[in-house]
């Protein structure tokens, strides 16, 4: 029997850019393929609830829109609904001890969430304390392969989180995929196959005068640092990220699955 894979798309929104950091909105979009059925992808947009704004840098707030999205801050009647989860506050069950009750409200917790994602509309914020965010991070991304965009910074802000509360702090696959490394290897890949084979692929570059010209000029875009992400994601195709989705989570890891998917198409049931 073919063994699942688990990928998780993830973008997270953070109070600051320096270490001191802390995660206010997080998405995860967790597929799911074990070889024959089509893949299926679930989402989770999370807020975090009482997040501690000690060493909030105005700057970051005010370009991720902190206090026009949050939902301790939000007025706007027409943003996306939301469900609340309050703190956990176990109380002795039996013979439970402290430790056995927050296991138990950790699970119901992590299985009421799933159960949320197939009858939620899309787009709804679970709003959880960092501790609960925690627990559903552990669970979502346990095992998983993470594709992002900044992967490295959304981790990290990740695992301090995960630390605080008790959980591994890298429950996920150490092999870590960012989505713009990845693009810029494919379009080398194709820009070398371009110039080796002109008239296979000269329609799918839109090229009018000589393919090598236009692969020279394409490769030497593609190995000048820094490189852009949003020309990467034209390059291959992928629509540029709204201006309703910038700076937002959930806008962010959909626009990082599109581009993968854009790279290594396969059917997906969502």
């Amino acid at each position: 029997m073919p063994q699942q894979q688990h990928t998780t798309f993830l973008h997270i929104e953070t109070t600051a850019n320096h270490l001191r950091r802390r995660p206010w909105e997080i998405a995860m979009i967790q597929r799911v393929t074990d070889g024959h059925a089509p893949p299926v992808d679930r989402e989770i947009l999370i807020q975090i609830t009482g997040v501690d704004l000690t060493d909030a840098d105005f700057a970051t707030l005010e370009s991720n829109r902190f206090h026009k999205r949050h939902i301790e801050h939000r007025f706007d009647e027409d943003t996306a609904p939301a469900v609340w989860f309050p703190p956990a506050a176990p109380h002795p069950v039996m013979n439970l001890t402290h430790r056995d009750a927050m296991r138990r409200h950790a699970g119901a917790l992590v299985d009421l969430v799933y159960q949320l994602t197939n009858t939620c509309e899309p787009g709804t914020v679970i709003a959880v304390p960092e501790s609960d965010a925690a627990t559903i991070v552990a669970a979502w991304t346990g095992g998983t392969n993470v594709v992002g965009l900044d992967p490295e910074f959304d981790l990290l802000t990740l695992s301090l989180m995960l630390d605080r509360h008790g959980y591994r702090p890298q429950p996920w696959n150490q092999h870590l995929t960012n989505i713009a490394t990845e693009a810029a290897g494919w379009l080398r890949a194709k820009v070398f196959y371009a110039t080796g084979f002109i008239a296979a692929t000269a329609r799918e570059f839109d090229v009018q005068t000589n393919a090598e010209t236009m692969g020279g000029r394409l490769l030497g875009e593609l190995t000048q640092l820094p490189r852009h992400t949003g020309r990467l994601a034209e390059l291959c195709d992928v629509a540029a990220i709204t201006d309703e989705e910038t700076q937002t989570a959930l806008g962010g890891a959909r626009w990082i699955r599109r581009w993968w998917d854009a790279i290594t198409p396969q059917q997906v049931n969502r």
